[in-house]
């Protein structure tokens, strides 16, 4: 017993010089990056930094956080930051940021406000590249300043505040499995996301469902150049799945689905099967929430109603029809649907 005694003792003695050892080369880790990225004119703010989670846990806690760079006068402001990796499951992180958050990407520009009840990131590491990287957040608000133009065309645009609102917003990446950590898959889900250009939200909202995958889009990600090499060589995907309904009505729904391809110019090529359900209680909803889109949603319901074969939709009836995508110019048959802008500039 005696033995065993001092084997537990010094077992303990070993894990808690081992602990704190870590965190000491963690801290100046974390000064170094601090310093690189001052050298290239980046401040990162990080108020009362400490590492926590003694004994078998470890983290970066900062009471306030922020990111300036000085070249692009780009600002960012939030609260308190706390990140844990699980030391008895290595290569697993997660991280909360607390709200209110500012952030000013334009020069002289009244700063984007964000906050949220709750907001946390995991990742989980693998040997060469992230296997799964997810952000969750709860009651999100962001209110972004623009300028509306006058009635009286003489007289200067008119500064507003256009509020976004969601109950809740995710985010999830990860390689896609057996395409040796090239490919990526990304999903992304809204509920309940409202807009308005006042303090008053319509009463209506809407959920959003993404899931898309893209041919050599985790290769790109990690080496950096992503939006280089798509503008470079173009890039291929396929949208599994973009779903829009009525938070209140979730049979009034729209989904896309089908391969497509990004050019060097920035067109989209591809085929989609389009399905929609409940066309009327989806035009009524359309309606209240936006006027103008309305009218080019009609124009989409009508050619689907009346071209697309039946079918079911997450379990409500529907009808789908073909859409050819040419260089950004959608048709459905001989039916012209509008076109699809470039993506990004030459």
């Amino acid at each position: 017993m005696k033995w065993l005694a001092v084997a537990v003792a010094a077992g303990i003695g070993l894990w808690t010089g081992g602990w704190f050892y870590v965190a000491s080369i963690s801290a100046d880790q974390i000064d170094k990056v601090i310093q690189s990225a001052a050298r290239f004119g980046v401040t990162i703010t990080c108020e009362n930094r400490s590492i926590r989670g003694f004994p078998f846990r470890m983290g970066l806690f900062c009471d306030q956080t922020g990111v300036e760079a000085q070249e692009q006068a780009f600002v960012t402001k939030a609260g308190a930051l706390r990140t844990v990796a699980l030391l008895y499951k290595p290569g697993n992180i997660i991280a909360e940021l607390d709200g209110p958050a500012e952030a000013s990407p334009v020069p002289d520009a009244k700063p984007i406000k964000l906050d949220w009840d709750s907001l946390r990131a995991s990742v989980r590491l693998g040997l060469s590249v992230p296997q799964q990287i997810s952000l969750v957040g709860l009651n999100l608000e962001v209110a972004i300043p623009v300028l509306l133009a006058s009635s009286d065309a003489a007289a200067e645009p008119l500064a507003a505040m256009l509020k976004l609102k969601s109950n809740q917003g995710a985010v999830h990446l990860r390689p896609t499995p057996e395409s040796e950590d090239r490919d990526l898959d990304l999903a992304f889900q809204v509920r309940d996301f409202k807009n308005a250009l006042a303090s008053v939200f319509p009463e209506a909202g809407f959920d959003v469902d993404v899931d898309l995958h893209l041919t050599d889009g985790m290769a790109r990600a990690v080496s950096g150049a992503f939006d280089q090499q798509i503008m470079q060589f173009g890039q291929d995907g396929e949208i599994r799945k973009v779903r829009i309904a009525s938070h209140a009505d979730p049979t009034s729904q729209i989904e896309l689905s089908g391969p497509f391809r990004i050019d060097t110019d920035g067109l989209v090529t591809g085929k989609m099967d389009l399905s929609v359900s409940n066309p009327a209680g989806l035009l009524d909803y359309v309606s209240s929430v936006d006027e103008q889109a309305a009218a080019s949603v009609k124009q989409i319901v009508n050619a689907v109603t009346a071209f697309g074969q039946p079918g079911k939709l997450n379990g409500t009836p529907s009808r789908t029809v073909k859409i050819d995508i040419d260089k950004g110019k959608m048709r459905a048959g001989f039916i012209p649907l509008g076109e699809i802008p470039p993506l990004f500039g030459t």
